[in-house]
């Protein structure tokens, strides 16, 4: 039995300013390759770029975890 997966929001730690750029990350962890991850929709917001993904893996307290 597999873990289930865990999504993590990185948002900017300070206030953004109405007009500039800024970045939202979604982190999935415990996934796997038939899984499929969809960001919702930002009604009123421009987006510049993206989606990048990205996957890897590290390492927490000695267990290997898939990001």
């Amino acid at each position: 039995m597999s873990a289930q997966p865990v999504i993590r929001t990185v948002i900017p730690e300070k206030a953004v300013i109405a007009g500039e750029p800024f970045r939202i990350q979604f982190v999935v962890e415990n996934s796997n390759i038939n899984q499929r991850f969809d960001a919702p929709d930002f009604f009123g917001l421009k987006i510049i770029r993206g989606p990048e993904v990205y996957s890897g893996s590290q390492y927490i307290k000695g267990k290997k975890a898939e990001i």
